[in-house]
């Protein structure tokens, strides 16, 4: 019997070491063109900032991003407990 669900393909990747390892961020910028996202992730310490990672790229994968963090924080949230917003009340917000 044939699904109806398209077959996913599997892509092989490679990575360098120094790319496995990561790199620390923990302050984010996130603007967009007509056919971009851009997202700039910085390292903050004290009042200096420097960027660490650029990603570019297209409206469609922003959104399928943007939806798998979604998925990703639920479960996170369902096994840890609720993040707290930095955002929100009480937030020192500059």
């Amino acid at each position: 019997m044939k699904s109806d669900k398209p077959e996913k393909k599997i892509v092989g990747v490679t990575a360098e070491l120094s790319q496995l390892r990561g790199v620390y961020s923990n302050l984010a910028n996130i603007s967009h063109t007509n056919r971009e996202f851009i997202f700039d992730f910085f390292l903050q310490l004290q009042d200096q900032g420097q960027l660490v990672s650029r990603i570019i790229t297209n409206p469609p994968h922003a959104k399928a991003f943007l939806n798998a963090l979604m998925k990703n924080v639920e479960k996170y949230e369902s096994k840890f407990g609720v993040i707290n917003d930095p955002s929100g009340p009480g937030a020192n917000n500059k």
